[in-house]
């Protein structure tokens, strides 16, 4: 009996994790941000929503990286402790595939539709607004563009991150908030 999940069945689950993450950033932006204008307000709040989104992504590939050691340990094979990487990507081609809007609104081979991608990434909505002021991609460098793109990195980095510390069996958060006792 294999129990092992495919590469593309757990960035599929990761993915539809992270739309839960997606949801909360967007409630806290969408409460807290049109209240503050401030643009230490504006960071505030982009670091709470964007730590709500790496929460959640972080907790399901914690969770994926424990079974990992779990099903490696019964089928006696070698723990694939980095195996988040390739899941944290497979998660985030649709977000990657999104930045194709920008690339095709930068090139002016489509409207500019830079407003509905700030829409469908609440986690990185004042981040995109610093980088490109005007808020239209075409009015935007080329760099602006691609470093806008590349927020999308949070993704894969965070599942690696929990997924490694999953299988390690490390719980960051006690780590955090609890100090081990000195030996």
């Amino acid at each position: 009996m294999n129990r092992k999940k495919s590469l593309f069945s757990q960035g599929l689950g990761l993915f539809g994790v992270s739309l839960f993450g997606v949801f909360f950033a967007a409630i806290i932006v969408f409460s807290l941000g049109l209240l503050w204008q401030g643009r230490t307000s504006q960071m505030v709040v982009q670091t709470a929503a964007l730590l709500s989104f790496c929460m959640v992504v972080y907790h399901s590939a914690w969770a994926m990286g424990e079974e990992e050691v779990r099903l490696s340990r019964l089928e006696k094979r070698p723990v694939r402790s980095h195996r988040g990487v390739p899941v944290g990507l497979v998660a985030a081609v649709p977000y990657f595939a999104s930045g194709l809007i920008l690339i095709l609104s930068k090139a002016g081979a489509i409207p500019d539709v830079a407003f509905l991608y700030k829409l469908f990434t609440p986690q990185h909505v004042f981040f995109i607004n610093w980088v490109m002021p005007s808020g239209y991609a075409a009015n935007a460098s080329w760099g602006a563009v691609a470093l806008v793109i590349g927020f999308h990195l949070c993704l894969p980095v965070t599942a690696w991150l929990g997924y490694l510390l999953g299988t390690k069996e490390i719980l960051l958060l006690y780590r955090l908030v609890f100090r081990s006792p000195k030996r």
